[in-house]
């Protein structure tokens, strides 16, 4: 997800996942460098614009620090759609879209940081860099916070690079 490519712009391997019905989960595996994030944002935003404020979509990570990356090509992304009308909070890492769906980054790296998303409902939650959880309790209790109104649809995604502890 680079500034320079255009958001309509996808690999046929992306074109390909964007076409996976909305109500089954999905795993984006492979090396770094074929277009996973790019393509999790793709999906996040056509979601955001379907569902308008009822889209509430998560990324978990085990670590702020891993999210550096992430952050800036989703700010840059969905700023190269949106403009000055993407509103982006750098303290609680989200994005909200022009029409109230909301992008929010989070670390998800003890059984205790779960705490903060007890009781909060989200329709779209992916965890990335999968592959460094073990044993993968953790990120199954994370599944319970998919939740939302009559219509929109909930997806769980799982992101990985070969290798790590959970792989």
């Amino acid at each position: 997800m680079t500034a320079e490519q255009r958001p309509d712009q996808l690999s046929p391997w992306q074109q390909e996942a964007m076409g996976v019905p909305e109500s089954l989960d999905l795993f984006l595996g492979g090396g770094r460098g074929p277009g996973k994030t790019r393509l999790l944002g793709s999906i996040f935003l056509r979601h955001g614009e379907q569902h308008g404020d009822k889209a509430r979509c998560l990324v978990v990570r085990k670590s702020f620090p891993g999210f550096i990356d992430l952050e800036a090509e989703f700010r840059s992304y969905l700023a190269s759609v949106y403009g000055d009308d993407l509103r982006y909070d750098g303290q609680k890492h989200k994005f909200t879209l022009p029409n109230g769906a909301t992008i929010q980054l989070d670390q998800l790296e003890r059984p205790q940081d779960f705490d903060k998303f007890q009781g909060k409902s989200f329709t779209h939650i992916a965890v990335d860099e999968a592959g460094q959880y073990a044993p993968a309790a953790l990120v199954d209790k994370l599944r319970s916070s998919l939740s939302a109104p009559v219509g929109v649809p909930v997806r769980f995604f799982i992101l990985a690079n070969p290798g790590g502890v959970g792989h």
